[in-house]
């Protein structure tokens, strides 16, 4: 009778109390630096077999080439997880590799670090929120980059020689140089524009819209140091002073065209 009654408690418990499942272990990635959104983008409808273990895996990757840093590895894995992320968040292409992306903005993270003196992974983890690019997003940049920089090396055939004579300590530029490079300046900046208004590239408008306003102030520059010009003998020290203003803006485009590289050297001494 005991007996019997043990067994049916037994039963009771085992019916309202199932044995607890094992979750199914996660099988570790063949390659896993160069996983795919599919795999390392969970928590979103479209990569429904992705997981945060897989996540982790293809960050741990990527952390362990950026040891030498000096930071946390702790936080150095999570600065990559959030990065892995947030590219695939933006991207519709589940097998879109976000490695070489990740990479590339964990060097730019090293630079930014060593030059303003804070740690690596803090640096990492703010370009993960304002950098990462999808797979589409940065098709479309590096089309943006490609045709800007196609532009400005065509503008660079007419354009370098009157910006050599502009700089000519001597007073060679003068009102009819300034008549013909300003139209030029102008083309340019009309070309960018355009193209700028029809790209889909994250940082298209903002390039083009500094960009082309340091082109206007080279411009009106020029037209005043020509004025100074055609009395050049009279005007001297003001043409050096207004000349030396123009010098300085050329070499500000370094800077702002690290990306759109031709535009730059349009503007570059040579």
């Amino acid at each position: 009778m005991l007996a019997a009654a043990i067994a049916f408690a037994g039963f009771e418990i085992g019916r309202h109390h199932p044995p607890r499942r094992r979750p199914v272990a996660v099988r570790p990635l063949g390659d896993p630096a160069h996983a795919t959104c599919a795999q390392v983008g969970f928590g979103r409808k479209r990569f429904p077999r992705a997981s945060p273990a897989y996540n982790l895996q293809a960050a741990g990757a990527l952390a362990g080439a950026y040891l030498d840093t000096g930071s946390d590895p702790r936080v150095l894995k999570a600065g990559f997880s959030l990065m892995l992320l947030s590219i695939c968040n933006q991207t519709l292409d589940p097998t879109y590799q976000p490695e070489t992306q990740a990479r590339s903005l964990a060097d730019r993270a090293r630079d930014l670090s060593v030059q303003t003196r804070t740690d690596f992974a803090q640096t990492l983890i703010s370009l993960a929120g304002t950098e990462a690019r999808g797979g589409e997003q940065l098709t479309a940049d590096k089309s943006f980059t490609h045709q800007a920089n196609t532009v400005c090396d065509r503008a660079a055939v007419q354009i370098k020689p009157l910006l050599r004579k502009l700089s000519d300590p001597t007073g060679a530029f003068k009102t009819p140089d300034a008549q013909t490079l300003n139209p030029l300046l102008d083309g340019l900046n009309a070309k960018l524009q355009d193209l700028a208004s029809h790209s889909r590239a994250a940082n298209a408008r903002s390039f083009v819209t500094d960009f082309t306003g340091r082109v206007q102030a080279i411009g009106r520059d020029a037209t005043r140091l020509a004025r100074l010009n055609d009395h050049w003998k009279k005007n001297a020290q003001r043409a050096a002073f207004v000349a030396s203003g123009i010098a300085q803006k050329q070499l500000d485009f370094g800077p702002s065209t690290s990306n759109v590289h031709d535009c730059g050297t349009v503007f570059e001494p040579s």
